[in-house]
């Protein structure tokens, strides 16, 4: 399995980009795990009154994560939004801050990344600022939570906050990395390989494990990362020498088929 090529095809008057290709799949798995309609026949004929019904939309969804489905239609309800009413936490894993903190253009300066941080789950406030958000006032971070290994364990706890952590550690990272905090920055991609680790027991992560893997390691984090072992905490992993386990090599049936 391989990172999905983009078409030429625009979402929202631009160029459809891989990170809509993830958005996608994880919003179809989610559906699917949400209504429990398991295949792309049973979908369609479910919503198949929502101003998206062409025929065998869903397969597409399911196979090559596009074309990208829309929450609005000229000022009408998309299929996001129509789903979404039905099963609320789709329409959140789609427009979750996590395609956001994927994006390369995304510029990670500090009052963007509060924005999004604070859009997540309570825990990620709670754990990732020192004192109660007042309106009007800004945020001050707690940076020591990056090392609290609480924190670090947490996500094996409660499924549905991988998505938000995963977000997290990335922003932050991208965050530390802009302002030129490279111990710093070293910690946080310790964190996010840990996410991406579990990635297979994220609902709507798991089918493309491996390519987002290789697509963070290539835009972001880098090939010096890619021999961290994420399952080590930060403190132990000065001692500590990890070999790569041999890479699998996956048919080509397309994208995710």
């Amino acid at each position: 399995m391989t990172l999905p090529h983009a078409s030429e095809s625009k979402v929202d008057g631009r160029r459809r980009t891989v990170v809509d290709i993830f958005r996608t799949i994880a919003w179809y798995e989610s559906v699917t795990h949400e209504s429990a309609y398991d295949t792309p026949a049973r979908l369609e004929h479910a919503f198949q009154h929502n101003g998206e019904g062409r025929k065998r939309l869903w397969e597409r969804y399911c196979k090559f994560g596009k074309p990208t489905p829309s929450v609005t239609i000229k000022g009408r309800p998309g299929i996001v939004a129509i789903v979404g009413k039905r099963h609320p936490r789709t329409r959140l894993v789609f427009e979750h801050p996590l395609w956001i903190a994927l994006d390369p253009h995304f510029v990670p300066h500090v009052p963007a990344v509060n924005d999004l941080l604070l859009a997540m789950h309570e825990h990620v406030a709670c754990n990732f600022f020192a004192d109660q958000v007042e309106e009007g006032a800004t945020p001050r971070r707690d940076w020591e939570v990056v090392e609290d290994e609480s924190l670090w364990e947490y996500p094996h706890d409660e499924a549905p906050l991988r998505l938000d952590l995963l977000a997290t550690f990335l922003l932050l990272f991208r965050e530390s990395k802009a302002a030129g905090k490279p111990e710093l920055s070293h910690a946080l991609a310790r964190r996010v390989r840990a996410q991406l680790h579990d990635a297979q027991a994220c609902i709507e992560l798991r089918r493309f494990q491996a390519p987002l893997l290789d697509y963070v390691l290539q835009n972001f984090l880098g090939p010096g990362y890619e021999k961290v072992d994420p399952s080590v905490p930060h403190a132990l992993a000065d001692d500590f020498c990890y070999e790569p386990p041999p890479r699998i090599v996956f048919r080509d049936r397309g994208p995710f088929c």
